[in-house]
């Protein structure tokens, strides 16, 4: 069966990637066990890697599209947009494959192309987000 992404999601990114009064935000995509097509799970505004590691399932992955506000030493701010692919080492195999075989399913539909992948929400952070997904960031420079 062929993964789709929901119209919904589309819509949803096209107002999210606009969105540059929060200095982070997260739209959480999952795949619907019936359909097998990805669909919207939460939006949040103004929520930190940190905080939404709380909220999400331990146990359960989940496609994380995130932009947050990235402030360069010469004064530039950026909103990058990247997809965290969480997949936890614990969930079962065809879980894992089925999410698996979505990820590139999700950067196509949406645009984005920096996909980074993380097993333990522990290693989730800002300080993370930011070194991966920008080059010659260091937590250190940054304000």
């Amino acid at each position: 069966m062929q993964q789709n992404v929901e119209q919904s999601v589309l819509d949803a990114f096209k107002k999210f990637k606009l969105n540059t009064k929060n200095d982070w935000n997260a739209m959480v995509l999952k795949v619907d066990a019936k359909s097998q097509d990805i669909v919207l799970d939460e939006m949040h505004e103004d929520t930190s890697p940190e905080d939404l590691s709380e909220e999400l399932s331990e146990s359960v992955p989940r496609y994380i599209v995130y932009s947050f506000k990235l402030e360069h030493a010469d004064g530039r701010v950026q909103y990058p947009i990247v997809i965290v692919f969480f997949c936890p080492s614990s969930c079962a195999d065809r879980t894992r494959m089925m999410y698996g075989s979505g990820i590139n399913v999700v950067s196509q539909a949406i645009g984005v192309t920096k996909i980074l992948n993380v097993n333990d929400l522990d290693d989730f952070t800002s300080d993370w987000l930011k070194e991966q997904s920008v080059v010659g960031y260091s937590s250190s420079k940054a304000k």
